[in-house]
């Protein structure tokens, strides 16, 4: 039986490849609900950019949250991306 779909998703720091936006927004378009929301946070590695316009091609719209986090010794600043489809 297949898994899904999901009201809500979560995940962090998974885009570490280069093939890995185009996975990763085809699974999440078939693995999220008609309503459902995914929230995930980055932090801005290079592949970003490359998964944000694969998901609104896919029909989702989104949200961003900047956070700095205290990543010792060096602060690090997350991206955080909160998706639904557009309506």
């Amino acid at each position: 039986k297949p898994y899904g779909p999901f009201d809500w998703i979560v995940g962090s720091d998974v885009l570490y490849e280069k093939h890995h936006p185009e996975t990763l927004a085809s699974a999440l378009a078939v693995l999220s609900g008609k309503n459902g929301r995914i929230i995930l946070s980055d932090p801005m590695r290079p592949y970003l950019q490359n998964f944000v316009d694969a998901m609104k091609e896919r029909g989702f719209r989104y949200d961003e949250v900047f956070k700095t986090i205290d990543d010792s010794p060096t602060p690090k600043e997350v991206m955080i991306l909160i998706m639904n489809k557009g309506v």
